[in-house]
């Protein structure tokens, strides 16, 4: 019985009087109502299913048991399935496949299907067995939803892991590249950091095989100058073996005109390049990039990086990370280069200067046979002293030729009186000691890397003002200065003269302890006694000017 004002779902609204009845069939009344609720009902499912369906993130539906009810297109593509071949199989082991990952994926499930739910971030496998990183997102479903008692959804985090992988990549090489840098700039050892270089090249691209070849324009060819292998008992190309540039053309010119030669699989090399490829593939090349470096302008070499287990991965900005290692390698031979040059210079001037010391102390000779020996005597007595003292070989040096030519301003002393038999006069010695100003002058005109001139006008000051020609003091006096006068008056009181003859070990030993530290410098005196006292140091036979 229906009372006015109420409605029957339908079209319209129908009203009865107090009391009237009023009579429907059952048809009309399952035509209005019921078919209608049906239909919202199934707008409401297909909402709900075009929903499910392009959701932008794997959706799965499972069961009980675990069996998948239910999954969206996302999810299939992510996984590489067909719909058919997801539907009623166990999803924890279907998308698994292996003990660990299993038995983590069967405690998500559980948790959802007990109304606890969980979120985590873990890998899982693709049909194809690949393994990727995903975000999963299980929750516990009402029941009566299709069966199902939980679901899942998935997300890739393939692009945000491979962002976060290049983010470290780069910061990783810049790192890698500022080492490089300082060591490169602090290494005396250019061809050891080179070499080191290379090996955290190698690593850091993955790669079995990293080096660097130089051209020599000369014989058209091009070598192996430095390497590093990442296998052991690698067959790669030696060091020591140079290519005709003649035999490979195609791979010249490109990597010269294209400022890089890179090729993803070496079987594919093209017509042109057949030679190239013959080579390749006999020193077991199968990929390769290759980035050339310059000096000056000048194309020089290349840096080879050979067999790189993601070569398909490479992207123009690691070519350009390459290619700024090889800007530095650059850099660092050009460097090289000019220190090679500079070397060869400073050993044809030291090759000028002796044959300049021979030719004074040939002079010198003439004149006075017994000063010839004397320099050479008191230049291997000032380089053991100067040895012993701890001074380095480029110090050393000057204080040696100093030495050979110590004397050389004799030459404007008369004969008579450098080999007179008898006593010295006074004013014979007044001469004599003139012979220091006219070594400085004779030798402040010729250009030495050092200063000679004032090494020999100094060489018979002493420490208490009491030397000649100045009368400098202690500080004043140069240190090669000292070493040379200690020296001089230890050779000259063992050796024979034409007024005299030697004064013996021990008056000599006597002479530089009485007068330490007042004629002469204390550290030259000590190590000059260790010499004498402790090292058994004798003079050498002379054969040769400079020997």
């Amino acid at each position: 019985m229906l009372r006015k004002h109420d409605v029957i779902a339908g079209e319209e609204e129908i009203a009865l009087e107090p009391g009237q009845l009023f009579i429907m069939e059952d048809k009309d009344l399952s035509g209005c109502g019921i078919l209608r609720e049906n239909i919202q009902l199934e707008k409401r499912e297909n909402y709900l299913r075009c929903f499910f369906d392009t959701f932008p993130e794997g959706v799965v539906m499972v069961d009980e048991n675990c069996l998948i009810c239910r999954v969206n297109q996302k999810f299939c593509e992510m996984f590489g399935y067909f719909r058919e071949e997801l539907e009623g199989k166990d999803l924890d082991q279907i998308i698994t496949r292996s003990p660990g990952l299993k038995e983590e994926a069967c405690e998500v499930t559980l948790k959802a299907r007990s109304g606890r739910g969980s979120i985590i971030e873990t890998v899982r496998r693709r049909k194809d067995g690949s393994l990727f990183p995903v975000s999963i997102l299980a929750m516990p479903l009402a029941k009566g939803m299709e069966g199902a008692s939980a679901y899942a959804i998935y997300r890739d985090l393939s692009q945000i892991r491979n962002a976060e992988r290049n983010l470290e990549l780069r910061i990783g090489f810049e790192s890698l590249i500022a080492n490089i840098s300082s060591t490169f700039m602090t290494s005396e050892d250019v061809d050891l950091s080179i070499s080191k270089s290379l090996k955290e090249i190698c690593y850091f691209f993955r790669s079995s095989y990293v080096s660097v070849f130089l051209f020599n324009m000369d014989d058209n060819s091009m070598y192996c100058s430095h390497e590093y292998s990442a296998e052991e008992n690698a067959e790669d190309l030696s060091p020591s073996r140079e290519y005709d540039l003649s035999d490979l053309p195609w791979f010249y010119q490109k990597i010269i005109t294209e400022k890089q030669f890179i090729v993803e699989d070496v079987s594919l090399i093209p017509k042109e390049g057949f030679r190239e490829k013959s080579i390749f593939q006999a020193n077991n090349i199968v990929s390769m990039i290759n980035i050339p470096f310059f000096m000056e302008e000048r194309p020089v070499g290349f840096v080879s990086v050979r067999n790189l287990r993601d070569v398909f991965l490479w992207k123009q900005r690691d070519i350009e990370d390459l290619r700024l290692y090889c800007n530095l390698l650059g850099a660092v031979l050009l460097r090289k280069k000019i220190e090679e040059e500079l070397e060869i210079r400073n050993m044809q001037l030291l090759s000028n200067v002796e044959d300049m010391i021979k030719v004074l102390g040939k002079i010198i000779e003439v004149g006075d046979p017994y000063t010839g020996g004397h320099q050479q005597r008191v230049s291997q007595l000032a380089v053991a002293i100067a040895e012993e003292m701890n001074f380095s070989e480029e110090k050393i040096i000057p204080i040696r030729y100093a030495a050979l030519v110590h004397d050389v301003g004799k030459i404007k002393i008369p004969s008579s009186i450098l080999i007179k038999p008898g006593k010295i006069t006074g004013t014979e010695m007044d001469m004599i000691r003139t012979h220091s100003y006219y070594g400085k002058e004779i030798l402040k005109t010729v250009e030495f890397p050092w200063p000679l001139s004032e090494m020999i006008y100094q060489h018979h000051e002493r420490l208490d003002g009491s030397g000649y020609p100045r009368g400098l003091k202690a500080s004043e006096i140069m240190v090669e200065a000292k070493i040379l006068a200690v020296a001089d008056v230890v050779e000259a009181m063992l050796s024979h003269r034409p007024y005299r003859s030697s004064l013996g070990m021990e008056r000599t030993i006597s002479e530089l302890k009485n007068n330490r530290g007042i004629l002469y410098e204390e550290d030259v005196v000590d190590a000059c006694l260790i010499l004498l006292e402790k090292r058994g140091f004798t003079f050498r036979e002379i054969r040769d000017f400079l020997a």
